[in-house]
């Protein structure tokens, strides 16, 4: 735990109150008013929607997230450098969309259709699909979207991606899909589509491959902003990191399962190899 790493210890010097919203989007408005009764110093979040829930709760409770996507553009600073108002923290830099498509070219050469799971209720979704168009120009693919809220809906999504001839599904990392790991995993088995993923840790619980950074570096990260606030700094004045390392993976052994022979020259630049 980084605030751990720092010299806090629960009980002694911090008290955590934790909410999880079990992949439920809609459940975050209420448990952010729930952490917001207990009168925190602190609000600690990750994805968007928990951040945009934070936000409605409270502008004066400092807010500190660990990953979250164009936070300016959502409205949730003024800029980088300078937030501004009651919220800071880690964000990701939308390189990582494109980065992750040229991984399904990498892995895929040959893909010319290639669907992306999006959940239209997850206000981060928009700045995933903002460059899609362009995107599916450059690397010569047609861009198929299908839509899950919940995790009920994302086998249906599947089965429309199967429908529409996709050779490959990306699994952007936002809520409720971050959470479903195991399940995207199964779904990928039983259509025999290959997933591809913004999170590492889907791929070690056998999607086919990844571009994103290590998340628990983010949370690192955002404990030693937690540990600003605690000695006295105002969000407004702690600027908005972005994350140091960027990283593939690459599961060998669930491309094998769908036939997948992953060339070479994609498998020299993997951090992470699962074989």
């Amino acid at each position: 735990m980084g605030l751990t790493s720092l010299g806090y210890a629960e009980g002694r010097d911090i008290v955590i109150d934790v909410r999880w919203a079990e992949n439920q989007i809609e459940r975050l408005p209420a448990l952010a008013a729930e952490l917001l009764a207990l009168g925190p110093t602190v609000i600690v979040t990750h994805g968007s929607p928990g951040v945009a829930a934070s936000q409605n709760a409270t502008s004066t409770v400092p807010i500190v997230f660990a990953s979250a996507g164009d936070p300016v553009g959502q409205g949730f600073l003024q800029s980088y450098r300078r937030p501004g108002g009651n919220i800071t923290g880690v964000a990701f830099n939308e390189e990582i969309n494109k980065k992750l498509y040229e991984v399904v070219k990498g892995v895929l050469p040959a893909a010319t259709r290639i669907a992306t799971l999006v959940n239209p209720k997850n206000p981060a979704q928009k700045h995933h699909l903002d460059d899609l168009q362009m995107l599916s120009k450059a690397l010569h693919f047609q861009s198929i979207l299908v839509h899950a809220t919940k995790e009920e809906e994302i086998e249906t999504a599947f089965k429309q991606a199967v429908a529409a001839k996709a050779q490959a599904v990306v699994v952007p990392p936002l809520a409720p899909f971050i959470g479903l790991r195991d399940h995207v995993a199964e779904l990928q088995n039983k259509y025999r589509v290959p997933t591809f993923h913004g999170m590492r840790e889907v791929v070690q619980a056998g999607g086919i491959a990844s571009y994103s950074f290590p998340f628990e570096e983010n949370f690192r990260r955002a404990a030693a902003q937690v540990d600003k606030i605690l000695k006295g700094m105002s969000p407004a004045e702690i600027p908005v990191e972005l994350p140091m390392k960027y990283e593939i993976a690459v599961n060998l052994k669930a491309a094998k399962a769908l036939n997948i022979t992953v060339p070479t020259t994609f498998l020299l630049r993997a951090h992470l190899v699962i074989e």
